[in-house]
């Protein structure tokens, strides 16, 4: 493809977002960075927060590599961490297309994780002074707003973990329950209940002695436990506590 088709997608896709970066861009400090970040330990924040904060693995995948692209100086107060690699090296580093690296730029932003710091017709470039090691210029993808949202982040992967915890407790007293379950099926063909009251309480058991696998919601997994609670209650009306 023509280097100039690809800054007319370049021109397409960016443009019809020029009004949102620039609202973004006035809600950001014009100094940059408001204290020194450690940009590993944010990309770490982000893949452990996951799809819970919308973070798709290829949005990690770019957002790691762009990351690579920045060095510690960047992420000092002050300054502002950009990446002026170009749209179409990103491309064929990753081994997927322009317009897929747009769509991921466009969810990053969506998501508050990236702005543009953008030349007149879109273009990335720029330079890095031999002795500081900062940027003199840069335009491209600004990663600025991603230190913005640690707390944000910090939130969502508490919320992760606690949903996580819960869910693994109703995980244990389910299967606490079924081992009970099981000794009371036991009990109830020693003690001779009725055939016919002993396959209806089999088959009930049947039902719900699915393995339990971690897409099930946790709404659903405690419902669950509801119903093995309900049938432990009601073998030992019939046959007894003992």
């Amino acid at each position: 493809m023509p280097i100039t088709t690809i800054h007319d997608h370049e021109r397409a896709a960016h443009g019809a977002a020029d009004a949102c970066r620039h609202s973004l861009s006035l809600g950001l400090d014009v100094a940059g960075l408001d204290q020194t970040t450690d940009r590993y330990q944010l990309l770490l924040l982000v893949k452990r927060v996951g799809k819970q904060a919308g973070f798709t693995p290829r949005m990690i995948q770019l957002l790691d590599y762009y990351l690579a692209y920045t060095t510690a100086v960047d992420w000092e107060e002050g300054s502002r961490p950009i990446v002026f690699q170009s749209l179409g090296r990103t491309a064929l580093d990753l081994g997927v297309g322009e317009r897929q690296i747009q769509k991921l730029e466009k969810q990053l932003f969506d998501l508050g994780a990236i702005t543009w710091n953008d030349s007149g017709n879109h273009k990335r470039f720029g330079r890095r002074d031999p002795k500081s090691g900062r940027l003199a210029y840069a335009f491209g993808v600004d990663l600025t707003p991603l230190a913005y949202l640690r707390e944000q982040l910090e939130a969502k992967l508490q919320e992760k973990q606690l949903y996580a915890e819960a869910w693994q407790s109703a995980k244990r007293t389910i299967s606490t329950c079924r081992r009970q379950l099981r000794e009371l099926l036991t009990q109830s063909r020693e003690q001779g209940v009725n055939r016919t009251q002993l396959d209806e309480w089999e088959q009930k058991y049947e039902a719900i002695a699915f393995q339990l696998r971690t897409h099930i919601p946790l709404g659903e997994l405690r419902a669950l436990l509801v119903r093995h609670r309900d049938l432990c209650q009601e073998i030992t009306g019939v046959i007894g506590a003992g």
